[in-house]
C-alpha cells in the first residue's frame, strides 16, 4: 500500500499516516520521509547493539528498543520531528503509547543513504534532547563509532575503536566495540 499524503503534515496527522502505511516514514519539518531498507549488515550491527544494552536496561528500570520504535524530537509546532532510532534506550516515563521522547541514549548505524543526516540534522536534532547522555553513530564496515557525550551542559566528542568500550552512564551500560562486530 503506498501512502497518500499532503506535502506537511501535523505531527496528529503523521501519526495516523504512519499507523495505516506499509512503508516507515520519519518526518522532519512536517515533511514525510520514506526510510529505504537496511542491508543484512546493518540489522546485524543494530542487533548486537541491542542485545548488549538491553539487559542493563531492564535492569534499570529502562526501555530499550530496537529500529521500529518512534522518536519524537521538539516539543512545539515547527521544531518536532519524528526518527526512527536503529537503537533507543528510554529511563524517562512514556508519554505517549505511540512515540518515546526521552531517551538517554540514542544509536544509529550508517549506510549510503542515511550518513549526512545521521551525522548532521539527527545530530543536531538529537543533541538538543534534555534527557539525552549519549548518541553514537556507527560504522557497520569497521569496528569504529562516533560517540557524542553529555559533560554537563556541553557535548565531547571521540572515536572508538578495537579494544575500548563504550560506557553509558544512564543505565549502567557497557558495550565492548569489538562484541558488535564479533559475528559478522
Amino acid at each position: 500500500m503506498s501512502l497518500a499524503a499532503p506535502l506537511h503534515v501535523t505531527a496528529d496527522e503523521y501519526l495516523r499516516l504512519e499507523a495505516e502505511s506499509a512503508v516507515r516514514h520519519e518526518l522532519v519539518g512536517g515533511v514525510l520521509c520514506a526510510m529505504t531498507g537496511a542491508t543484512l549488515r546493518h540489522n546485524l550491527v543494530a542487533g548486537a547493539i541491542y542485545s548488549a544494552v538491553r539487559g542493563s536496561a531492564l535492569a534499570s528500570g529502562c526501555r530499550p528498543y530496537v529500529e521500529g520504535a518512534k522518536l519524537r524530537v521538539g516539543a512545539t509546532a515547527g521544531s518536532w520531528a519524528f526518527y526512527y532510532p536503529d537503537v533507543m534506550v528510554v529511563c524517562a516515563p512514556l508519554v505517549d503509547e505511540r512515540y518515546e521522547t526521552g531517551p538517554c541514549l540514542l544509536v544509529e548505524v550508517l549506510s549510503p543513504s542515511t550518513e549526512t543526516v545521521d551525522r548532521r540534522e539527527k545530530l543536531g536534532a538529537y543533541l538538543s534532547i534534555p534527557t539525552l547522555g549519549m548518541y553514537v553513530i556507527v560504522d557497520p564496515d569497521h569496528p569504529r563509532l562516533e560517540v557524542h557525550e553529555r559533560m554537563g551542559e556541553r557535548w565531547v566528542s571521540s572515536i572508538l575503536g578495537s579494544g575500548e568500550v563504550v560506557l553509558v552512564p544512564c543505565a549502567g551500560i557497557s558495550i565492548p566495540v569489538d562484541d558488535i562486530y564479533r559475528d559478522l
